[in-house]
C-alpha cells in the first residue's frame, strides 16, 4: 500500500428531489496525506478541503447577501496570510489570550 491517495469524482448533485446531472463539467478532488501522515502529498488532505468549503460557503452566502440588500462589495486583497508553523515566537506573549503577532514575527 502506498499512502491513502484517493479520488472522488462529483459529477451530479441532488438538491431536493431532483437528480442535476453536469454533461459538460465535473469537479475531480484529489486526496492524500503529508509524507509525515504516511501519505505522498499528491492533493490536499480531507480536513484541508472541509476548511476550503466551509470558508467557500462563508464567502458565497456573504455575496448573495450583500447583493440581496443592494451592497456593492468590492475585490480587496487580504491583509495577511495565516499559515501552519511550528515555530515558536518568543515575542509573542500568551497571556492576552489572543492570537495577535508583531509585525514581522513569523
Amino acid at each position: 500500500m502506498r499512502g491513502a491517495f484517493n479520488r472522488a469524482i462529483v459529477n451530479d448533485f441532488d438538491p431536493g428531489r431532483t437528480t442535476h446531472r453536469r454533461d459538460k463539467t465535473f469537479f475531480v478532488y484529489d486526496k492524500d496525506e503529508h509524507p509525515a501522515l504516511l501519505g505522498e502529498d499528491r492533493g490536499a488532505n480531507p480536513v484541508e478541503y472541509l476548511l476550503v468549503g466551509l470558508a467557500g460557503r462563508v464567502t458565497t452566502t456573504l455575496v448573495y447577501l450583500a447583493a440581496a440588500r443592494g451592497i456593492t462589495l468590492t475585490r480587496s486583497m487580504p491583509r495577511s496570510t495565516v499559515t501552519s508553523t511550528s515555530k515558536v515566537c518568543s515575542a509573542c506573549p500568551s497571556r492576552s489570550g489572543r492570537a495577535t503577532r508583531p509585525s514581522g514575527c513569523g
